[in-house]
């Protein structure tokens, strides 16, 4: 990062360089509407927030806009293609989970100061990423026979345990030294939760697992 990003900006300058990311910009107007676009999402405004949280949320965010830059990078070098119609299939699944029609929608990221545009792109990002693992990982993944019936017997052998429906926000702490501003990451996180922030929308934003694309969802588990 090139400016602490978690430092507020006069609302006028839009075109100020928060970070880069291997050469590539991010401006402050990119964090704002990604900060506007969080917010839409959980149904929160801006006012209902302190000074302390806006700056950890940005901070947050910003963190997330540079992982999505070198994935996109990476997603380039692999010439891996995202198409509107994969967008707005995305797109579609996210308004039946949150039970927005097009134009609520719209509405609030309009209500919010952010935009369409802001949301197709964040839905980009996260479409070209899993497609990369795939195209870099999916030839070494090998299921036998062996392995689908050893699953089979484990559901069979938990019919009639307690299920539950799970679903995870994963932080990781790459070395001791984060694992204080993770923790208050992870507070955030959770108060965030308990003020109502849907799950899938804050799962979406700030995990750091091949879950968050489907919003933490991990299925039904059994005992």
């Amino acid at each position: 990062p090139t400016i602490n990003a978690a430092d507020e900006k006069d609302p006028g300058d839009t075109d100020s360089v928060v970070a880069t990311v291997n050469d590539e910009s991010i401006s402050d107007f990119e964090l704002r509407q990604r900060m506007n676009l969080y917010l839409a999402l959980n149904g929160f405004s801006a006012a209902q927030m302190t000074p302390e949280q806006k700056t950890r949320m940005r901070g947050q965010i910003l963190e997330q806009l540079q992982a999505e830059k070198v994935q996109l990078q990476e997603a380039v070098k692999k010439k891996i293609t995202v198409s509107p119609v994969e967008v707005d299939k995305r797109l579609n699944a996210m308004m039946q989970e949150y039970r927005f029609t097009i134009e609520q929608l719209r509405q609030n990221l309009i209500n919010a100061g952010a935009s369409e545009e802001a949301l197709r792109a964040q839905i980009t990002a996260s479409i070209a990423w899993q497609k990369t693992v795939q195209d870099e990982y999916g030839d070494r993944v090998n299921v036998s026979p062996e392995m689908v019936n050893a699953e089979m017997a484990r559901y069979a052998e938990g019919a009639n345990k307690p299920h539950y429906r799970v679903m995870e926000i994963f932080l990781p702490v790459d070395n001791p030294e984060q694992d204080a501003k993770v923790k208050k990451d992870a507070e955030e996180v959770e108060k965030q939760l308990h003020q109502g922030a849907p799950f899938p929308v804050v799962a979406r934003q700030f995990s750091q697992h091949p879950s968050a694309a489907t919003g933490g969802d991990m299925g039904w588990i059994n005992e």
